[in-house]
């Protein structure tokens, strides 16, 4: 049996390359087989958009999953924080907390997409908090048009790439206490998530197991791949992080 866990895709009408590989790699995914995306599956996501190809592309690449036996979870990352319930349903994908404990034999792994585990300013946790509330989303929806939501996600990214230019091109990196606090508290033997777009892995006090999935470029993608036995429960599951150039 596999699982796998991707993240931070961005997927935009402006990269039909990357839309065509998620495309391909999903064509991979066959009965009883596991897909987790961690958050930026979109470059922005501010609604559902029958008119934009990409919303449909993913639309049917995850029925074409689903329709083989495969399933398809999703967990929300800062650009696609507004996808809800009937969107998740619209997209063909179970929706997922923020901070979820999957168990596969015996082994019990933390999935998240990573933002809140970076040392972000106090202005960005109280937006991200604030942006999560059901109600100021809902409000939101109702009080603005799907242009002017568009408008504003449009900006906010071109500010996460002006700081990161500012940054000298410097990929953030988790706080490895947050990360290992979170896993106390879940009783977790593996933490996986997204966001800092590094895939890469590494032990904590030779206990604690954190992976970052990568992200999806113009150069090629990477992904963790879990497979285990399912009929023999005792064998603990094989982790690994796979990357595949274009």
């Amino acid at each position: 049996m596999r699982v796998f866990v991707i993240a931070d895709l961005h997927l935009s009408v402006d990269t039909p390359e990357l839309l065509d590989k998620f495309r391909a790699f999903a064509d991979e995914i066959s009965v009883e087989d596991e897909l987790y995306i961690l958050g930026d599956l979109f470059n922005y996501y501010v609604g559902i958009n029958p008119d934009d190809k990409v919303h449909t592309a993913v639309r049917e690449i995850n029925s074409s999953i689903i329709s083989r036996g495969g399933k398809v979870y999703f967990i929300h990352g800062n650009r696609d924080f507004l996808l809800n319930n009937r969107d998740a349903s619209y997209f063909k994908i179970q929706l997922l907390k923020d901070i979820s404990r999957v168990e596969i034999n015996g082994s019990v792994i933390a999935m998240v997409h990573g933002d809140e585990l970076c040392d972000e300013s106090l202005g960005y946790r109280f937006f991200r908090w604030f942006s999560r509330c059901g109600f100021m989303q809902w409000l939101f929806n109702v009080c603005t048009s799907y242009s002017y939501r568009a408008e504003i996600a449009m900006n906010m990214r071109d500010r996460s790439i002006r700081n990161f230019a500012a940054a000298n091109f410097v990929k953030r990196m988790i706080n490895t206490d947050k990360a290992v606090k979170l896993m106390k508290k879940i009783r977790a033997d593996v933490l996986i998530h997204g966001h800092t777009h590094n895939a890469e892995e590494v032990m904590i006090d030779n206990q604690y197991l954190i992976m970052d999935t990568g992200d999806w470029n113009q150069r090629g993608f990477s992904y963790i791949k879990i497979e285990y036995d399912k009929v023999n429960p005792e064998n603990r599951p094989s982790i690994t992080i796979e990357k595949r150039n274009f």
